[in-house]
């Protein structure tokens, strides 16, 4: 999964929960931002140790993750309305601009946010036109597992799910959920702008 990296070691903290120390700090923060990642068809909930916490105390519940913003007007692609987007989603972590040196390299935002596994996911949200009318911007998860259609929420086993399978909200004809809401995770911007040919200046911004 990790191409074996120089000297990490994993030790087992109990049922389900594992130690991951890397010898070297730039890659343990690239491993982080690269996620969610998965263990036997499971998503790896990847958290931050931190001072005075006990392994008991650690939240699972919570996943970041790379969230697309898709069926959204080509002037409202900018960086300023994907941080309003992605603070909507829960807790905002990083924001792509979909611009580099005034070209816009995607039709789509991108947002990196923290979601609640045991909460549904959104799945996109109204925006309202010039005109009055209203639209649906459709949102899309990067290397998502994991997940049930009938629920939408992160580790749910559908097969032992009883309750009715949820609609779009956008058409009650259509299932909420299924294998369209994940997709493959993409290469950055700046790979983008290198193929190109464009000079890539401070193309995101970073949220603590």
């Amino acid at each position: 999964m990790w191409r074996e990296p120089q000297g990490l070691i994993i030790s087992s903290m109990g049922a389900n929960t594992y130690l991951f120390n890397f010898k070297h700090e730039e890659y343990t923060i690239k491993i982080h931002g690269e996620g969610p990642w998965r263990v036997d068809e499971h998503i790896l909930s990847l958290q931050w140790w931190r001072p005075e916490l006990s392994f008991e105390k650690v939240c699972y519940n919570f996943i970041a993750i790379w969230v697309q913003v898709h069926a959204f007007p080509m002037e409202k692609l900018n960086k300023s309305n994907a941080e309003k987007i992605g603070a909507s989603l829960r807790k905002l972590l990083e924001v792509e601009d979909p611009y580099v040196d005034e070209n816009l390299l995607r039709n789509f935002l991108r947002v990196r946010v923290e979601v609640n596994a045991l909460k549904q996911l959104k799945t996109g949200f109204w925006y309202k036109r010039n005109n009055g009318s209203y639209s649906w911007a459709s949102f899309k998860y990067e290397r998502l597992y994991d997940y049930c259609y009938n629920c939408g929420r992160i580790g749910h086993d559908r097969r032992s799910y009883r309750e009715e399978t949820a609609m779009a909200i956008h058409n009650s004809n259509l299932p909420r959920y299924g294998p369209d809401l994940s997709v493959s995770e993409l290469k950055s911007i700046s790979s983008l702008a290198e193929k190109a040919g464009i000079r890539q200046k401070d193309n995101g911004i970073k949220i603590s």
